[in-house]
């Protein structure tokens, strides 16, 4: 049972690479506010970096073109009452729009969960190369003192794929108990959708997903696993941090402050290559991927695209990509 929750909930929460959800049982310190007096400097290039981007604020916006109408909104993979209550703007589209396009659909959701279950090779490294022989001395007794809180072992977690065990890991312990009790903000767009018998349409298959996530490189792998072990101290307070960013619309600054946390626990170079993994093959490369199908239904009009936060901004963000291709965008306040 515990494989099969911890499926379901990571999947959801790595896709945009976002901190998860955390309801009561989740503490957590802003720690990028504190920068503001603590190390100003360090604050004002987070912020810099993040406002040359395009389209680095705002988290809903509509599409426009040849009069056809459509609304893109930045999800945030949470179950927090704050990020789950939508502003007036987003509910009333919401509930105008004909239909509903995401990342992956709840039927591919459930697809994968059962894929996984038939076939444990996909989890598993059944290589019989152990997680004890692929990372550090130093970061496997880290691990080993982290897993109890996921209900897990190490030796359960010792043939576990590293990338498989960095998606399970990359949430505080306490956001996978939260989203068993209540549905992330995904979700319960796709619920809504689907009680109110809209079609919901999905950007990739389960498998695509998947296949972004696997660099095919076990060293940037474990590396990976590495950093999510190290970073894990800390989880509670980087989720508090971009929940915060999130919330007012600064959806670069959740990157820049990501990035400026690696570079704090790793060797540049070694940091760069992560960096760069993350953002060409989960975040440009996706967006890219998923630009024909998006525009098919931004053309019919009425749709309501709900996607990860940060596949919005950037030079090959979501939200360029198409107006690069002559829609028009246009932020909505909140």
């Amino acid at each position: 049972m515990w494989m099969k929750t911890r499926v379901a909930t990571g999947l959801g929460a790595l896709l945009s690479i976002l901190a998860a959800p955390a309801l009561a049982l989740c503490g957590g310190e802003d720690r990028l506010s504190a920068l503001r007096g603590d190390a100003p400097a360090d604050y004002r290039s987070i912020f810099s970096a993040a406002d040359a981007v395009p389209h680095g604020e705002g988290r809903f916006w509509t599409a426009e073109k040849a009069g056809r109408v459509s609304w893109i909104f930045g999800t945030y993979h949470d179950a927090d009452p704050e990020i789950t209550t939508l502003p007036a703007p987003v509910e009333a589209a919401l509930g105008e729009a004909q239909r509903v396009v995401v990342e992956i659909t709840l039927d591919e959701m459930s697809q994968m969960e059962q894929d996984f279950a038939a076939n444990p090779a996909q989890i598993f490294d059944l290589s019989g190369t152990p997680l004890s022989q692929k990372l550090s001395p130093q970061a496997l007794e880290m691990l080993a003192g982290i897993l109890p809180q996921y209900g897990m072992t190490l030796d359960m977690a010792q043939r576990m794929h590293p990338w498989f065990l960095s998606m399970l890991l990359a949430q505080p312990a306490c956001a996978l108990e939260a989203a068993q009790a209540a549905p992330v903000l995904d979700r319960r767009i796709m619920n809504e959708a689907r009680d109110s018998g809209r079609q919901i349409i999905g950007l990739e298959t389960g498998a695509e997903a998947m296949d972004a996530f696997r660099s095919g490189d076990a060293r940037t792998e474990a590396d990976l696993l590495e950093l999510v072990i190290v970073t894990s101290r800390d989880a509670e307070n980087y989720r508090a941090s971009s929940k915060k960013l999130y919330l007012d619309g600064d959806l670069q600054a959740i990157w820049e402050y990501g990035k400026y946390e690696t570079y704090k626990v790793l060797p540049q170079e070694k940091a760069d290559a992560l960096i760069a993994l993350f953002e060409t093959r989960l975040i440009e490369g996706r967006n890219r991927k998923w630009l024909p199908k998006l525009e098919m239904e931004l053309e019919r009009g009425g749709a309501f695209v709900a996607v990860g936060a940060l596949h919005l901004p950037g030079a090959a963000g979501v939200l360029q990509l198409l107006d690069d291709e002559g829609w028009t965008i246009t932020r909505v306040n909140l």
